[in-house]
Formats: structure tokens, sequence, C-alpha cells
């Protein structure tokens, strides 16, 4: 008997511990298909609780950092054995820990995951969905069984004159962090253009220390610059970039938050691609790279990063300041006070 496909089940239990950017992304395609929200539940670690409370997903907490985790993990599992007409869903490209855990729940009931091999695999009800030339986004739909309802829209309106300037990645993959240097040149470039331009520098508080990186720079150049680094909320900082009508960021989790809110965006590629995410430029969405023969590197957890360049990450190297402030006064040509968010 094969693996019970979504028409037969009604109920979907979805494990992704690691990764905001993933969590959103995943937010993402449900909120862009028929799915029932009411039918999900979202395992996930305790420390992913702001994004997920953001996003509205049913979910049930593991405490990792607790002596409560054995309990919440016998919870999580007898909650899917009483569930009936249940198929558990592995999010995790790369996870024996949470491969194990898909084990044990979807004992007697149908199951999904990632693997690397070129063909989608079935083993008694089990599904093996392949990542070979597959999109993160494209992968989502696929093991969710969902098909988009509509297409992206835009931002309405957003506050006046906002744009967001995100500079940093979070602490998995550092490489994919655009140089605070090169940053620091593109908001002087704006500056110099328009000196009626706001900066405001945002982050999370174990930020502080690289964003106030780019705060000195920008402060030696006599550019007014105010730090908000560690200061907002997952909520005040999911705000701004609903709210706001233009985010320039690198491959990181505020990207993925714009593109679930449809605010606009220029993206900076570098070891990551916009192809391998599922990002397409838009109307919404400008994706910038210099395409080096050797990018990306990195396609999946057992990629070797920066190994031809030897860690020097050329393809960010090679990534012009000047030709990025270029693009981003094509994407915001009807701004003329702009309130830019670093």
């Amino acid at each position: 008997m094969g693996v019970k496909r979504r028409n037969e089940t009604k109920n979907l239990l979805v494990i992704k511990f690691f990764g905001m950017g993933s969590i959103v992304r995943m937010a993402y395609v449900l909120k862009n298909s028929d799915v029932d929200l009411t039918n999900i539940t979202l395992i996930t670690l305790k420390k992913n609780e702001q994004i997920v409370e953001l996003l509205e997903i049913p979910v049930i907490y593991i405490r990792s950092n607790s002596i409560l985790v054995l309990w919440d993990i016998t919870r999580a599992i007898l909650n899917t054995w009483f569930k009936t007409n249940t198929r558990v869903i592995d999010l995790e490209r790369s996870s024996n820990i949470a491969g194990i855990f898909r084990v044990l729940c979807s004992i007697q009931k149908p199951s999904s995951s990632f693997y690397f091999d070129n063909d989608n695999h079935v083993s008694g009800k089990h599904l093996s969905i392949s990542l070979k030339d597959k999109s993160a986004v494209e992968v989502l739909y696929e093991a969710l069984e969902v098909k988009p309802i509509r297409n992206k829209e835009k931002t309405k309106g957003g506050v006046k004159n906002s744009v967001i300037v995100n500079v940093n990645a979070g602490e998995y993959l550092p490489e994919r962090k655009y140089p605070i240097t090169k940053f620091a040149e593109i908001v002087q470039i704006l500056y110099n253009q328009n000196q009626d331009l706001k900066f405001v520098l945002t982050g999370g508080i174990n930020e502080l220390e690289y964003v106030s990186r780019l705060e000195r720079l920008l402060k030696k150049w006599s550019i007014p610059v105010k730090n908000q680094t560690g200061k907002q909320s997952m909520q005040d900082l999911a705000g701004e970039i609903q709210n706001g009508e233009l985010l320039i960021t690198n491959d990181s989790g505020p990207l993925h938050l714009a593109n679930y809110y449809a605010t606009p965006c220029i993206v900076l590629w570098g070891p990551t691609s916009a192809k391998s995410v599922g990002y397409s430029d838009s109307e919404i969405m400008k994706n910038i790279s210099t395409h080096e023969h050797c990018s990306p590197c990195f396609v999946h957890p057992k990629s070797a990063i920066a190994k031809e360049c030897r860690g020097e990450i050329t393809c960010f190297v090679n990534l012009s300041p000047k030709m990025i402030a270029a693009q981003i006064g094509v994407f915001k040509s009807n701004i003329d006070k702009v309130a830019v968010y670093v």
C-alpha cells in the first residue's frame, strides 16, 4: 500500500526545527494555497516562538533548552499517535534528529521527508521527495501537496518614503552576508544623492556589535544614523517590513518576511541564489548577482561553501555598490524622501 496523499489525509503534522527563513517560506506557501490552516500543526523549537506566533501557525513547541524537553517530545509524539487521518511531514533537509523524531511520530501513519537522490521514492507508507534541481519553494509545495491559488500582491502603499536595509543574515551560513563596508558605500551613495534621507539601523540584540560597525562607518562620513539594533521585537521588525515601501537585503530572514508580506525588495545574492530558494524577478522583487561561474556554491546543507574561491566570497567582492545603488534608484523612482532602516 502506498503513501496516503492529501485527499486521503485530513491533518498534516509538520516538523521544522531549524531556520526562521524556512518557517516563513512554509507560511508563505500555506498562505498562497487552498490549504485549511486548522488542519495543520507545526512542531518546532520554543526558540522559534516569536516568528511562529507572528505568522499565526498552529503549533506544538519543544523546549530544547529545558529539563522538560523529554516531556515535550513525548507529548508531541502522543499527539500524533492519537490523531486519525494524519500525515507526518519532515521539512528538515539534513537532520538526523528530525528524521528519528519523524519515524517515532509516524508509526502506522503515512509520512514524507526530503533526500538528495534523483527521483522520488516510496517505501511502505513513507515518501522520500527528491531535492534534485528543485527550489526550496517548489519542494515545499510538493511536500505539503498544495498548489498556488494567487499571485503575490503589491504592498498597499505602506509608510511613505520608508526603505529598509538589512545587513544581517543570522548565525547560520554567515557567508551570505554582503560586506559591511560595501553596505556602507551603498548608504553613502544614497545619502549623497539625497541628504534628506534618514537612516535607522535595526537588528536583534545579538547583532548589535556587528551592526555597530556600520554605524561607526556612517558617522565617520558624517551621515546621520540612528541605531535601533536590539530595541525591536520580531513584531516590530515585521511591522517595519510589512509597512515599508522597499527592502534592501542579502539572503536573510527579513527577505522571507518581505516576500511573505509582498513588500518590494532588492536582494543581493552571493553563495546562495534566488533560483535555489525559488524567488524570481517580479514587480515586487529584483535579484542582483554577479553570476560567477562557481555561484551558487551553497545548494544544500552538505555543500562545500566558498571552496573554489578559497573563502574570498568573490561573488560579493565583485558585486559593486554603485551598480546596486543604481538598481535601487530605478526601483524606488517614485520616492523623494527616504527613511532607511538598516
